[in-house]
């Protein structure tokens, strides 16, 4: 039988990422995007685990989310055989020629499925698997997790960069502050929109005292602020450390690091010095001095080793 609500989400999400606004995630890292800080700091981070690993040249990696194939090109360039799937058929394209010497090499092989299903590959084929910022896309992510699992080599490594839900930046407003502690109250699995009427109406903790009163609250702008408008309809799931060191446990896995990256966003204005500034101090002490902070960083990465 076809699971009707995980091909919803599926095909929206596939849907969402062949739109043509989301090629831009083609430049996304290049030095004329002013919103480039965040990625380009979570895939250095995440180059640095998968460095750690200390993997020979030609070792098999495959990447879930490839993206435009930005990470692709910087382990093929350190020599690895190179492994793709991603949702997107128009990112691929993408991909392909970005990477397109290494794929005439036969180096790179970039296809287009759902990671939460089992793939063509056999089992314990990988020496690393690699995701950064696909897993809130999924309707099961411990599917996902299972996959990983049977395509890895034993004592292999799995590692996860992904969008944190306690990040520090979303907790010196007020009203993301708030919607972060009925997240914690609440054990929250989705995300909603940083507004009142969302915390009302949507959140697993309010949703049933409040959610009668949605059509009232829609009429004033108090309630309504930081709703967004979107014809796409997938859910976004919500992850923090806690939450995928849960995971990895439940799917044999050793946690064996866990790093931050990036605590804030530089803003393109007469405060990017101080900011970066406070950025630069905060990602000094999480990796150095204190770093369970780590945890409260925009992206918690992890990397995990198959008992």
């Amino acid at each position: 039988m076809i699971d009707k609500k995980n091909n919803n989400q599926h095909s929206e999400v596939k849907r969402w990422w062949n739109y043509s606004r989301n090629l831009r995630w083609d430049t996304f890292y290049d030095d004329s995007n002013p919103d480039r800080h965040h990625v380009i700091h979570r895939q250095a981070k995440t180059m640095e685990q998968v460095e750690l690993l200390g993997l020979p040249k030609g070792a098999k990696i495959l990447e879930l989310g490839y993206g435009a194939g930005q990470t692709a090109k910087l382990l093929l360039e350190k020599g690895y055989e190179y492994h793709g799937i991603d949702i997107s058929d128009e990112l691929c394209k993408k991909s392909i020629e970005r990477c397109q010497v290494y794929v005439d090499q036969g180096m790179a092989k970039f296809s287009v499925g759902n990671i939460e299903a089992k793939s063509s590959y056999e089992d314990e084929f990988f020496d690393a698997v690699i995701v950064c910022g696909a897993l809130q896309y999924l309707d099961d992510i411990n599917k996902c997790f299972i996959e990983v699992n049977r395509v890895l080599k034993p004592k292999s490594s799995f590692v996860v960069c992904q969008t944190n839900m306690y990040a520090l930046k979303d907790m010196i407003f007020p009203r993301r502050l708030i919607l972060r502690i009925l997240y914690a109250l609440s054990g929250q699995k989705i995300e909603v929109f940083p507004s009142f009427r969302a915390m009302l109406v949507e959140t697993s903790a309010l949703k049933n005292s409040f959610g009668k009163y949605e059509s009232t609250l829609k009429k004033y702008s108090f309630f309504t602020k930081g709703d967004e408008t979107h014809s796409f309809y997938f859910k976004k799931r919500l992850n923090s450390f806690w939450r995928l060191r849960k995971l990895f446990h439940a799917n044999s896995f050793i946690i064996e690091r866990n790093v931050g990256a990036t605590f804030f966003h530089p803003p393109g204005n007469i405060f990017r010095g101080p900011v970066t500034m406070v950025n630069n101090i905060l990602q000094f002490i999480s990796d150095h001095i204190l770093k369970f902070i780590s945890v409260y960083a925009d992206n918690v990465i992890i990397s995990g080793r198959k008992k």
